[in-house]
């Protein structure tokens, strides 16, 4: 979690009567599991206002089988290039390492407690919580339904439309030239969309809002006159590449994403696999550059991933200026649960 070590940081000083405390308290507790850990003292580095936090263990450069104060003459000049025989080289103790021992090691006035051990839940959030989930579920089947379900109950649920019927999705198909896939169908038929006023639902760093098929239509039309609008690539300004050029009219949109009012990002389904790793999966495309995010995942599991952040009250997109700890909190799970994301640059 070192994108928000800062404003963790922040708090915790703020909750605990300052940065001076702060530095004091967490020390103890961090010098007390080093050296269940490593078993030697440490120097901690702490700087709220930078929002930076180290801890380094000193150990001896040796030239043989090093044993744990001790550190191998090759592995020392790799952080070190001038590292001799014999120097005292401080080594970052990841807080993976103590992780163990840290709950053990709070010993701190009572009246500190809650701030420092929200602090380390925090901090330890990418190992205690992240890491635990599994990157492929066995409920995909009633994924899209357990979602409908969590937003018709949230405070999602004022915003949604009502669902589609079977004549309304075939003549949606029509109308983008494509068979849906089967867990689209499900998520038409429970809600038609969303509302453009009210929250949005998160994927990290970007809020979604799920698209009616009339606007799914129109943004399709509308990315597709685009396309056929927009400059040769490398005349736009600068020699850019205009985003329009990422655009395929085979995808079939389902939600548009934004940081803020506007929207920066469309989401769709690639029903063939021409620009997604698998048929049906899905892409969201930039409309600031020229390129997609192949997401790796298709309906079924972007459901699941919006449940898995609805577990852990993330749900809802923040942005990152108004609640960095939850969009860094938030990220993390979307980056975990999607390991095969990538950028796919169309200039």
């Amino acid at each position: 979690m070192d994108q928000i070590l800062g404003p963790l940081l922040r708090r915790a000083a703020a909750e605990i009567g300052g940065p001076e405390q702060l530095h004091r308290s967490l020390g103890v507790v961090l010098e007390r599991a080093a050296r269940r850990a490593v078993g030697g003292d440490v120097d901690i580095e702490l700087d709220v206002n930078a929002g930076t936090l180290s801890v380094l263990a000193f150990r001896s450069v040796v030239d043989r089988m090093p044993e744990a104060d001790e550190i191998g003459l090759e592995e020392a000049r790799a952080i070190d290039s001038d590292a001799e025989l014999g120097d005292e080289l401080g080594c970052v103790v990841e807080l993976d390492a103590l992780a163990p021992h840290l709950r053990g090691a709070m010993l701190v006035p009572a009246e500190q407690y809650p701030a420092l051990e929200r602090l380390l839940s925090d901090l330890l959030w990418d190992l205690e919580v992240v890491r635990t989930l599994p990157r492929r579920p066995a409920d995909l089947e009633t994924a899209v339904d357990r979602l409908l379900e969590v937003l018709r109950t949230s405070g999602f649920g004022p915003q949604l439309r009502p669902g589609c019927d079977a004549v309304e999705i075939e003549a949606h198909e029509l109308m983008l030239g494509g068979s849906l896939p089967t867990a689209l169908r499900q998520l038409l038929a429970g809600t038609a969309g969303m509302n453009e006023a009210g929250p949005r639902l998160s994927l990290g760093r970007l809020g979604y809002r799920l698209l009616s098929p009339l606007e799914a239509q129109q943004e399709h039309a509308e990315w597709s006159r685009r396309r056929d609008d927009a400059p040769p690539r490398g005349l736009w300004p600068g020699g850019a590449t205009h985003p329009a050029h990422a655009w395929n009219a085979d995808w079939l949109p389902i939600a548009v994403g934004s940081r803020g009012a506007e929207p920066t990002q469309l989401l769709a389904v690639d029903p063939i696999g021409s620009a997604a790793d698998q048929p049906g999966e899905l892409v969201s495309i930039s409309l600031e550059e020229a390129g997609w995010w192949a997401l790796g995942i298709d309906v079924a599991g972007l459901a699941r991933v919006w449940l898995t952040l609805h577990e852990h009250g993330l749900l809802e997109y923040r942005a990152p200026g108004a609640d960095p700890i939850a969009t860094g909190k938030a990220e993390a799970l979307v980056q975990h649960l999607l390991p095969r994301r990538r950028w796919v640059d169309a200039g």
